[in-house]
């Protein structure tokens, strides 16, 4: 495949030219396009019948609305309505997107820090941890660095809490608002480059798209109050995959070095973004394989290098600074067997697959490792037993548990701000805190219904979005271009198995907008030459019969 031909490509109706790719590279393209429009499919169809959310205000207390379907079927049409008189009008061609770009950062910007002001909330639970682990960090009062503690126990934390001992030195008591300005800031930063990596992959209208369903994706704004990686990993992951894309195009190792740095900042923050790295890696070696870039295996090698030894390296470089331990954490499989539970274990709940504590069944000095791993192959084999004893739970628990993480439209991004219950650490429940009208009509109102809606179309849409793309451009698609939708697949696949929750389907309805601003111009644009179409002919049989 020749570079000019690369570089020429794109999904502005303008530029359209087949790429040359090898017959390997063509069923490699074809194989993960069938599986995502699977995928993506049945979680379009999961969004629009179901809607999960959080009436008490505690994760345990999850329900499912049924009745949206008219709202949210009325939502999409009235924006795809939008979509195509853009079309029609031609604003989606003069609107140059890259500062449209700027435009939506500086509202995100101001978004994010507006909500934080108006939520006046604190740091609880996880985040409250990780915020008492960065105070005792180097104190001789460290009980959460202690043995089987909670960064024992969980070292990939280890460097957001460098991150917040950061914010706390320079900022002291006001670390926490610093923390939401920050998340501010990489909310802005994560939609700026989402857009432009519309614009350079699906050209210019497309990315005019992605704008307006960033401005509609409300998590994206009602996270900032979370001290917690998953909004500062955004930018950075956001900005590897524009930068692997880029170096698609020019074949410059640097380039790709880059990549690799901000992918590792960005598993740094969070760790599950180390499916970002793996997708990544998986596409150099297929690039590797079907193009014979050999370049390319050089690129996952040192990607593999960088992330190992910055991550451990830091982690390496904090015990021997601190005295503390960070090489212990608790085996994975501990959190495939939390994940798995069955109505068998005594503290499950009506939501299988969600946190129930399982991972601190060892306290204190019995905290082992060995044992932990005893331990969970054991509940994992009782699962087993479960499930091939009576299938039909099986597919209950399954059914269950991705209805739970996929049909949550707001990510439990509102959920974090307003706990209904005390955590273990701060007295008083968020939920008890004073509130103006509108901060109550947010949470208990008619703003919370008007959210929520909103959210339940931009997810539906999303997730429309991303099929239609993949079935309308099939021919054009090739990996290169599909890294993202190759790491979404991974983390729906991981967290069949993995404890999880909404919060970490995040990742896949942020990075998924760039795709779906294609597929919904696509949508847009068929519609515009429909009405056009009609137009004519209604003019033209009008000046007949007249």
């Amino acid at each position: 495949m020749s570079m000019s031909k690369f570089r020429s490509f794109s999904f502005d109706k303008t530029r359209l030219p087949r790429v040359a790719i090898t017959h390997r590279g063509g069923v490699i393209d074809a194989f993960f396009i069938a599986i995502s429009v699977l995928v993506f499919t049945c979680l379009a169809v999961l969004s629009l019948l179901f809607t999960t959310y959080f009436p008490t205000y505690t994760e345990g207390g999850a329900a499912y609305r049924h009745g949206t379907i008219p709202v949210v079927i009325l939502g999409s049409i009235v924006v795809v309505a939008l979509l195509i008189l853009l079309h029609i009008t031609k604003i989606l061609t003069r609107l140059n997107a890259g500062h449209v770009a700027w435009i939506v950062a500086a509202y995100l910007a101001i978004a994010g820090m507006g909500w934080a002001i108006l939520a006046n909330t604190w740091p609880d639970r996880d985040a409250l941890d990780l915020m008492v682990s960065a105070q005792e960090l180097g104190t001789a009062d460290d009980p959460l660095w202690s043995h089987g503690a909670y960064m024992e126990r969980f070292p990939y934390q280890v460097p957001f809490v460098l991150f917040l001992r950061l914010m706390q030195t320079v900022f002291g008591s006001n670390a926490y608002v610093a923390v939401e300005l920050v998340n501010s800031l990489c909310s802005a930063a994560a939609g700026y480059l989402l857009i432009r990596y519309a614009m350079e992959v699906f050209g210019n209208e497309a990315a005019n798209v992605t704008a307006v369903l960033t401005i509609c994706f409300l998590p994206a704004i009602l996270y900032t109050t979370f001290a917690y990686g998953n909004i500062p990993a955004m930018p950075f992951a956001i900005g590897a995959l524009l930068v692997q894309y880029r170096y698609f195009q020019n074949q410059r190792f640097r380039t790709a070095l880059l990549s690799a740095i901000l992918v590792t900042i960005s598993i740094m923050f969070k760790s599950t973004m180390v499916v970002v790295l793996i997708a990544m890696c998986l596409v150099w070696l297929i690039s590797c394989v079907t193009k014979r870039q050999w370049k390319n295996l050089a690129a996952t090698v040192a990607s593999l290098v960088i992330y190992a030894v910055c991550t451990s390296g830091l982690n390496a470089a904090v015990a021997r600074k601190y005295d503390v331990v960070t090489n212990d954490g608790l085996p994975k499989i501990a959190w495939i067997a939390m994940g798995l539970h069955t109505e068998d274990y005594p503290d499950i709940t009506d939501i299988p697959g969600r946190y129930d504590g399982f991972v601190w069944t060892w306290q204190g000095d019995d905290y082992d490792t060995t044992t932990a791993t005893q331990d969970s192959k054991a509940a994992l084999k009782q699962t087993w037993e479960h499930f091939t004893s009576d299938p039909a739970y099986a597919v209950r628990f399954m059914g269950r548990k991705l209805l739970f993480i996929w049909t949550d439209p707001l990510y439990e991004s509102i959920l974090e701000s307003n706990w209904s219950t005390e955590g273990p650490r701060k007295p008083g429940a968020m939920a008890s805190r004073p509130m103006t009208r509108v901060l109550h009509s947010v949470y208990y109102g008619k703003l919370n219904t008007v959210i929520l809606s909103v959210a339940d179309v931009v997810q539906l849409l999303t997730f429309l979005g991303v099929v239609v793309l993949l079935i309308s451009k099939r021919k054009q698609l090739h990996v290169e271009q599909m890294v993202p939708v190759i790491a979404c697949l991974g983390m729906v696949l991981i967290y069949i198995f993995w404890e999880a929750k909404p919060q970490y389907a995040l990742p896949v309805g942020w990075l998924m907008i760039a795709y779906a601003g294609c597929g919904l111009d696509v949508m847009a644009d068929r519609g515009a030459q429909w009405v056009e179409k009609f137009t004519a002919q209604h003019k033209k049989n009008g000046r007949i019969g007249a």
